[in-house]
């Protein structure tokens, strides 16, 4: 049990190292490098946001444009 123990708590500790490095923002705000932002159905968007955490916002610069939808 004290295995058990010992690897769950090791888990988690790598689990919050590795969620902690994955994005780095110089304040409140920066470019999430090597990140991609993706629609539902898994089509890549953009890449390298830059983002505003406090606002909520997300700035891409798209690769293609996403597709309008029809008029009418």
């Amino acid at each position: 049990m004290k295995q058990f123990g010992a690897g769950l708590v090791i888990g988690l500790v790598l689990v919050s190292l590795a969620a902690a490095t994955a994005a780095t923002l110089e304040g409140d705000r920066g470019y999430l490098r090597g990140w991609d932002v993706t629609t539902s159905d898994g089509k890549t968007l953009c890449s390298d946001p830059y983002i505003w955490p406090t606002a909520h916002q997300i700035q891409c610069d798209f690769k293609k444009a996403p597709p309008k939808a029809p008029d009418g």
